[in-house]
């Protein structure tokens, strides 16, 4: 749907499904390097602690 831009009657659905997949690409990167930057601070206080 996102790709088929310039069709009759896919004024609507064209732009939705732009923002949705770009909402769940950009969710899968900042979820990536979110957990990956908690996850090395929880390893850094372990370590600490220990």
């Amino acid at each position: 749907m996102a790709l088929k831009d310039g069709e009759a009657g896919n004024e609507i659905q064209s732009p939705m499904a732009i923002v949705i997949l770009g909402g769940l690409l950009a969710k899968t990167l900042l979820n990536l390097i979110v957990i990956l930057c908690l996850y090395e601070l929880v390893n850094k206080r372990k370590s600490i602690v220990q």
